[in-house]
This record gives C-alpha cells, sequence and structure tokens, in this order.
C-alpha cells in the first residue's frame, strides 16, 4: 500500500498529515470538550508494590501475607503461599527487634513523600502470627501459642485500658483499634489513609488454613467481621474511609467461593447471573449504617486478575509473560470486559457464569450499588493483565487506567506478578497517564465524554484540568497489529489550534514526543497511529495559547 503520510520536518515542529491511500484502516474518535464530565479520581494510579511509575498517587499495604501480620512484633505468616512459615519476611533485613508497625512504616513515608495516599490492611481473619519460628504444623493450627488472636476493640478484653503506641507484645491478643491508633498517630497530619478490612476473606481456608481452618467463610460471618472492624477503625478515625468486601475476584463476588450460606441471601437480581455477595453485602452494610446514623463501609473492593484466555492460555498468571499472537490479542480486549454490553470474552466466566453473557464488570457492581447503598465508591485493589514485557501489557494497563477514570471508579493498585525485570511495559503503561512527557505531564482529573468507531481495534480517553481549562489531554490507543488512521473530531465552542503528540511503540517501554500536528478544519485531528502503540495528545486551544 502506498501511503502519503505525514512526515516530522523536524523535532517539535508541525506535523503535516495528507490524506491516506483507499483501504487503509480508519477508525473515527469524538470528544464533546462541553459535556457532562466525570471526576477522575487520583488513587486510580496505584500498585501494590514492584513498580514505582512516575506520577504514582496511592500505595496499598495489603496482600496474603498481611492477613497473618501482627504489627506489634512485625511476625507475619505465609500460608500456603511458602509453607506456612512465620517469620520476618515483611521486615526483610531487620532484626527482630524492630519497633511496632515496621512492615508499615516505610510504605507510609513513602506515600507521604510521592503526595500519594495509602491503604492499611486490617487483619480480620481472627489470628496473626506470634513467633518467627517457621513452619506452623497443622497440629499448631490456631489457636495455638503459634498465633496471637485479633479483636476489634482492646476494651473488648482490657475493659478501661489506653490505647499504646508500644502494646504488650505477650499478652496473647492484637487489638484493629490500637493499630489504627498507631497508623493514626505515626503519619504525617496531612496525609490521607485508607483502611481495608482484610485479605481476599473467601480464601482463608485455602490461604490460611493454619491461621483460620479449613471451613469456608459464610456471608454472616464477614457480615458480623466487617461491621465490627469497621467500628473500632471509625471510633479512632471517624473520617477515614473504610474498604469492605475485598473479594479475590468473580466467584468470591457471586458466592464467598461456595459460602454454605450463599443460596439463603438477597436474590438473584434481574442481571443474570447476580453477584450475589456483593448485593448481600451492599444491603446489610446499609442496614447497619442507617442503624447507627453513621458511616461504615464506604468502598466496596474487589480484586480483578482477568480469566480471559487466547489459544487456550490465560493473559495473566501462567500466561503474564506469553506473548503469542493469540494471548496477545486476548489480553488487548479483555479490559472491554470492565464494562463493554457488547464484548463476550473466552473464559469460565462467559462459559460457566453468565452462560455467554458480557461481563460488564464495573457496570454491573455499580448497578449494585445504586440500588443498594448509593453512594458507594469502586475499588480494585489488585489487578494485572500480564504482558509486562511486551507492549501489549503497557496497552492493557493504559486501557484500563483509561476505563477507571471514565466510569468512575475510586481507587485501584497495579499487583506485580512478573518478575522485576519484565514489568517496564506496565511502567511505560501507566506513564501514558502519570507522566507522557517526563516533566509531570498527566492526564487530567475531569474525564470528558468520547465515542469511538471501532472500540476493538482502538480506544480513546480524554480529560481537562481545572487549571489548564483550555487544554485536553487525548490518549489514543491502537490494538490493532496495523497502523490506523484516526479522525479526532473535537466538538464545543473552543478551536484548538496545535496537538503535541507523545508515543509509546513496541520499539521501547519509554513514551518519546514525536512533534505536533495541525488541526484540520472544523476542529478535526488526522493522526496515523503506528502498529501497537499508545499516543497521549495535549490539544491546546487557541484561548489557551494566546493565554501563555
Amino acid at each position: 500500500m502506498i501511503l502519503r503520510a505525514f512526515r516530522l520536518l523536524a523535532f517539535g515542529a508541525l506535523i503535516s498529515v495528507a490524506e491516506l491511500a483507499a483501504g487503509q484502516a480508519r477508525v473515527v474518535f469524538t470528544v464533546d470538550a462541553t459535556g457532562p464530565t466525570t471526576t477522575i479520581s487520583p488513587h486510580i494510579y496505584g500498585v501494590n508494590g514492584g513498580l514505582r511509575p512516575s506520577g504514582l498517587r496511592s500505595i496499598r499495604v495489603g496482600g496474603n501475607r498481611y492477613s497473618g501480620y501482627n504489627w506489634e512484633t512485625n511476625h507475619s505468616n505465609a500460608g500456603s503461599d511458602y509453607f506456612h512459615s512465620s517469620d520476618l519476611h515483611l521486615v526483610k533485613g531487620l532484626g527482630p527487634d524492630t519497633p511496632p508497625g515496621e512492615a508499615i512504616r516505610p510504605k507510609m513515608v513513602e506515600a507521604a513523600e510521592l503526595g500519594a495516599s495509602l491503604v492499611v490492611t486490617v487483619p480480620m481473619a481472627g489470628h496473626v502470627a506470634a513467633d518467627i519460628k517457621g513452619n506452623v504444623l497443622e497440629t499448631e493450627t490456631a489457636p495455638s501459642p503459634r498465633w496471637r488472636a485479633v479483636e476489634a476493640r482492646k476494651s473488648s478484653v482490657y475493659p478501661g485500658s489506653e490505647l499504646s503506641l508500644t502494646p504488650d507484645e505477650s499478652d496473647g491478643y492484637v487489638f484493629t483499634d490500637e493499630l489504627v491508633n498507631w497508623v493514626e498517630q505515626t503519619r504525617s497530619p496531612e496525609q490521607t489513609v485508607f483502611y481495608s478490612l482484610g485479605n481476599e476473606p473467601a480464601l482463608w481456608d485455602g490461604t490460611h488454613p493454619r491461621l483460620y481452618g479449613t471451613t469456608n467463610p459464610t456471608f454472616a460471618e464477614i457480615g458480623r467481621k466487617s461491621i465490627s472492624h469497621a467500628s473500632a477503625i471509625k471510633a479512632i478515625a471517624p473520617d477515614a474511609l473504610v474498604l469492605g468486601g475485598v473479594t479475590y475476584g468473580w466467584g468470591a463476588m457471586v458466592n464467598l467461593g461456595g459460602a454454605a450460606d450463599f443460596d439463603r441471601r438477597v436474590p438473584a437480581p434481574r442481571a443474570t447471573p447476580g453477584l450475589h455477595f456483593n448485593r448481600w453485602l451492599l444491603k446489610t452494610l446499609a442496614a447497619e449504617e442507617n442503624k447507627r446514623g453513621r458511616p461504615l463501609v464506604e468502598v466496596l473492593d474487589f480484586h480483578w486478575y482477568p480469566e480471559a484466555r487466547g489459544g487456550g492460555v490465560r493473559v495473566t498468571f501462567d500466561g503474564v509473560l506469553d506473548n503469542r499472537p493469540e494471548v496477545v490479542a486476548a489480553r488487548l480486549q479483555a479490559p472491554r470486559s470492565l464494562w463493554d454490553p457488547s464484548y463476550t470474552e473466552a473464559s469460565w466466566i462467559t462459559k460457566a457464569s453468565t452462560r455467554g453473557e458480557p461481563i460488564r464488570l464495573l457496570r454491573r457492581v455499580q448497578s449494585d450499588i445504586d440500588e443498594l447503598k448509593p453512594g458507594a465508591k469502586m475499588a480494585i485493589t489488585e489487578y494485572n493483565y500480564g504482558g509486562g514485557n511486551h507492549i501489549s501489557g503497557a496497552l492493557a494497563q493504559a486501557d484500563v487506567l483509561g476505563i477507571l477514570g471514565r466510569e468512575g471508579v475510586f481507587m485501584a493498585h497495579w499487583w506485580p506478578i512478573e518478575r522485576h525485570g519484565d514489568r517496564d511495559f506496565i511502567r511505560a503503561g501507566f506513564e501514558v497517564f502519570t507522566d507522557f512527557d517526563g516533566r509531570g505531564g498527566r492526564f487530567g482529573e475531569a474525564s470528558l465524554p468520547t465515542t469511538n468507531s471501532d472500540v476493538e481495534a482502538a480506544s480513546v480517553y480524554a480529560s481537562q484540568s481545572a487549571s489548564r481549562p483550555g487544554e485536553v489531554i487525548l490518549v489514543a490507543l491502537n490494538k490493532a497489529p496495523h497502523p490506523l488512521e484516526a479522525e479526532v473530531r473535537m466538538t464545543g465552542r473552543a478551536t484548538y489550534r496545535a496537538a503535541e503528540v507523545f508515543r509509546l511503540t513496541d520499539s521501547e517501554a519509554a513514551l518519546r514526543r514525536v512533534g505536533s500536528l495541525g488541526m484540520g478544519r472544523g476542529n478535526t485531528l488526522r493522526y496515523e497511529m503506528p502498529p501497537y502503540s499508545a499516543s497521549t495528545i495535549r490539544l491546546t486551544s487557541a484561548q489557551e495559547g494566546a493565554a501563555e
């Protein structure tokens, strides 16, 4: 195919774009710069660990280890992840006499330095590690001397006792309100801290059988513990937001992984199938809050490791670094299951659970929230779409961030599955939004309405910032293995004069400035997107340019 394509006249100069020959793949985006906006939460740009992209806005202290973390001594238990070992893994390199909370404090300091929020996991399974003697035998399952009991309030065991920043390490108990008091007394005054009620409770009987036991948790137990620990948190930090649910994925959202009482709870909603546990928890928490006259749990949290498969291989976990074409194709389409009512992925979920219907996860959950606990927020505090060593990982990561912002999700944190040397494209995917120019340039805080003529081949997201009202930031993703001619139609009263382009391709895991595009007639921009690429485009209006 012969193309009369744009040519870069000089770095930073105007790129002229001519018409492309007939047959070139084409996509049309429209951006309504005066339409209703959705506020983009800064907390969606978050991670758990193993990655520090520029512009990070949230850090989570969580995961399986924190289900058995004793903040008084920094002892923790690995559960079935590593021989049920109780040790000092969370404070590696430090001795046994570390001060309380040392598995939390460094991340607290780092978050404060970055201006990022912090999520602290509150153990809720019932026990935490009592020692660092290594493997816990089945005969030492809690309750036993290898464990300390977790109670929500210190006063339930020691009436009238004050909370301590250096609690008694040998009394057999660890208290949630005492942990929260330590966090509140230790954090920077201006720092935002959220509290998470445990971690993946539906898996406790599998990940932590020595700590919890081997019987699957029930709806009733998780509801009771959530209310008890949330009320203890609020007694110390009444203004802190609390995350509840913290489910591992679809199976837990539906029935808590097979809870004995799941089918006697809230009837299935009109959607097929209903996310039964989510609905039950929302209804239960709303009723308790109405009774108490104050909020307990403001955020419904769930984890999402996509089950989508390409060529029979899952895009993450076993296929996390599998970049064969069929896996790449599935990875690039998988984010659509977060929202798209026209997309049905290939997975056990759509085969056995939704019966061929799209997952549309965020919109399904939002519908339940609107019905049962209006005003509650959504969080996805663990997710990973794979491909950290490949451009497909960057594009999937960027696509997810765009969707989270557009759909109004409150908080999200990427979880590391890839090895340290295989995460560079994930970092680049973040920086498409959080530092596209290497100088702190980031996507705005207000999502603008867009349309897209081909959601399979491409994605587009648009934003504005109150600090620069004459500027629009676009993120355009080409998910196809061939170039796409994009036509961007800007609607609204402003006239845009130029578009500065920063681009990410498979050549390196970094964005590069490639120049500027001139606007065409009718506030239209024409741009050829390279195969498998992300482009962050800074549009400047004539009014904004005149003010500079």
